[in-house]
């Protein structure tokens, strides 16, 4: 059997940033923690390049250290999902009460994602059916965490309204 030998981490001089996504540099790097003259701490990187590849539109959010003129740094990889930035989305729904009366609706929708550098959003969608609709949602983050936000949405709905009495037999139904 072979031990392995464990060694301290190694003390971060640089971080460098392979941004290969749509969002600002400035905007990755500030969810990203990396001290300077530091050991690394690979827990609490590896747990904010999860946040960071948790907004969704990236395939990848990874680092590595490198070792460069003598001083060792961190290299920072974020590629955006080769699908993206626009997405379609789209959807049935079918229900019937069982003694004739049924409904039938289709959606479809785009959402646009990112729209800029920051994160911005646009998303559309129109339903045909039984109860046709339209959307459009604006949502855009503001500073580099993005913990503030804008969002706007305009909507058009025709819906079916059905009450019912205490015995649970249908009494009405409203558009």
């Amino acid at each position: 059997t072979r031990t392995g030998r464990q060694s301290s981490p190694p003390v971060i001089d640089f971080v460098r940033l392979d941004n290969q996504s749509r969002y600002r540099d400035a905007l990755i790097l500030a969810r990203v923690q990396v001290p300077l003259g530091q050991p690394l701490d690979s827990k609490a990187l590896e747990a904010s390049l999860h946040q960071v590849y948790g907004m969704n539109t990236l395939s990848q959010s990874t680092y590595e250290v490198v070792r460069e003129d003598g001083k060792t740094g961190v290299v920072l990889h974020v590629a955006e999902k080769s699908q993206g930035p626009n997405y379609l989305e789209v959807g049935l729904s079918v229900s019937s009460d069982l003694d004739g009366r049924s409904s039938f609706n289709f959606r479809a929708g785009i959402l646009q994602a990112p729209i800029n550098d920051t994160g911005g959003e646009l998303r559309y969608l129109a339903q045909v059916g039984d109860e046709p609709g339209l959307l459009a949602e604006y949502y855009q983050p503001f500073g580099l965490h993005g913990r503030y936000f804008f969002g706007a949405r305009a909507q058009y709905e025709s819906r079916k309204i059905v009450t019912f009495n205490d015995a649970g037999d249908r009494t009405s139904e409203y558009d």
